[in-house]
């Protein structure tokens, strides 16, 4: 899905899949850390239908959320197979592409599964990768741009493509050397670190891991009638109420600040 290209209905309905994401993609994640995945996906949802409402149009600044998701889906695709691999299998299984055969099964039989290989033009993970490293590369630009235009009322989506991004990087922490043109994860957490380090610096420390949070500091930035405030706010509750201070990808994040 083009999410720059797309109006807002397709946006909404790609968006509204990542609340279902337990079902989807079964024991990728503790369940605190769907919950936050669904959270960052509602307030993008929010943020899409003010625009709407408020005749803005759509572009990278206002979909950033929406690009790392999309980013965060490319990823587990090209991971989650390799997952399930030995080492040794995986030169062979992307050559080409493993087709399983049913085979009807009698009672006094053993089950068997006949396995055949369908050569094709190229590997089906190596379009995801050669799709994921310009997704990745366009999202920290636009990280970096929104951060150093220090426009507070953009600090919520950037703090939810922080969370993200490190999720990104987490899935391809996976060996994914015998892919072509996958440029590898180092440099992606290298430029995590390096926007969260931005990102403590933009907001001096306005952010919602924190138990003492206090939103009239914020609302003194964007305006008390600012819908951003009650996205801050959600961020927040979620930290402290919902368990996710004790969630470990959110104290890495922490951490990094």
């Amino acid at each position: 899905m083009d999410i720059l290209a797309a109006s807002s209905g397709p946006l909404i309905a790609f968006l509204r899949q990542f609340h279902e994401l337990g079902r989807r993609w079964r024991n990728q994640y503790e369940q605190v850390t769907e919950g936050f995945i669904a959270l960052c996906a509602s307030i993008q949802e929010n943020i899409i239908q003010t625009c709407c409402r408020t005749n803005r149009p759509l572009s990278e600044d206002n979909l950033l959320i929406a690009l790392v998701l999309r980013a965060l889906t490319t990823s587990h695709i090209i991971t989650d197979p390799c997952s399930y691999l030995i080492p040794e299998d995986a030169h062979d299984f992307f050559d080409g592409e493993y087709l399983m055969t049913p085979e009807i099964v009698e009672d006094n039989e053993d089950f068997r599964i006949e396995v055949s290989r369908c050569k094709l033009p190229k590997p089906p993970a190596e379009k995801d990768t050669r799709q994921l490293s310009p997704m990745i590369q366009q999202i920290v630009g636009i990280c970096q741009r929104l951060i150093v235009r220090g426009r507070p009322s953009d600090w919520p989506s950037l703090f939810c493509a922080l969370c993200l991004i490190q999720l990104v990087h987490s899935d391809c922490e996976v060996d994914l050397s015998y892919i072509p043109n996958f440029e590898g994860e180092g440099k992606l957490y290298t430029a995590w670190e390096t926007l969260c380090d931005m990102f403590e610096v933009c907001t001096k420390g306005r952010h919602p891991l924190v138990d003492d949070w206090h939103p009239h500091e914020y609302q003194a930035l964007v305006g008390l009638r600012n819908p951003v405030v009650a996205l801050f706010d959600l961020l927040n509750s979620a930290w402290v109420d919902a368990g996710m201070s004790q969630n470990k990808f959110l104290l890495t994040l922490m951490k990094a600040h």
